[in-house]
């Protein structure tokens, strides 16, 4: 055998070896990838608890939320640790209170309003996680449409849209097969709710104070605890 058949011979096992590492890596990686896939609906309880507009200092209204709980239903695909996407559906109770400062020298001090309502918000969220199925973590973010429904038929409110962002951290424990128990903590930050747009019948001394929502931004903080079904 002459040096060159054995440099041919030496070169076709080299590529024999490389496309075997290849397409074992390769399989390696979908198989991987296969693994750590889930597909999985949601329904989760939570309590809403909500700060308050910061322009009470600047002569304005000050608008908060008071403390609620709601329910959250979520669809979530997970295809690999780096790419996962859910869509939600939440729905809870979100009473708005309007406080008043003094509107002018010498008048009355300002007062409370409460407006009763529902809050339904939907949000897309882009989620990484760990690829361990048993205790899966997670991080999220992601953005929405807050709608805020008036309950109570005033005169002086109106129905409020406003986009939300969301941010979250939480984990999957599995329970069963299929089933498991959803942790989570998530954040939304979003405009108060315009649902004041009216004035106080109210005035001291010929002067009504004016009774609308102010324009600044809150944030909201919802611990959930649920249960998810696994496809």
């Amino acid at each position: 055998m002459t040096h060159m058949h054995r440099l041919l011979m030496l070169a076709v096992l080299w590529i024999a070896l490389e496309g075997d590492v290849i397409a074992y890596a390769q399989n390696s990686t979908r198989l991987e990838t296969q693994s750590s896939a889930q597909t999985d609906v949601a329904a989760n309880l939570f309590g809403t608890f909500s700060g308050a507009s910061t322009n009470f200092d600047k002569g304005q209204a000050q608008q908060s939320q008071a403390d609620a709980a709601g329910g959250m239903l979520e669809f979530r695909h997970l295809h690999s640790p780096l790419v996962g996407f859910e869509a939600t559906y939440s729905l809870n109770r979100a009473n708005q209170s309007i406080a008043f400062p003094v509107f002018f020298p010498g008048g009355g001090a300002g007062g409370v309003e409460s407006i009763s309502a529902f809050a339904h918000e939907i949000t897309g969220d882009w989620i990484v996680s760990t690829t361990e199925k048993s205790v899966r973590l997670f991080a999220l973010a992601g953005a929405g449409l807050l709608l805020t429904e008036p309950a109570g038929g005033l005169s002086y409110s109106q129905g409020s849209s406003t986009a939300v962002y969301v941010y979250g951290v939480g984990g999957d424990w599995q329970l069963l097969p299929r089933f498991g128990l959803r942790l989570q903590y998530r954040g939304n930050i979003h405009k108060v709710p315009s649902v004041a747009t009216a004035f106080k019948s109210q005035s001291f001394g010929g002067v009504a104070p004016p009774f609308s929502s102010p324009n600044s931004f809150i944030h909201t903080a919802e611990p959930m605890v649920g249960v998810y079904y696994r496809f």
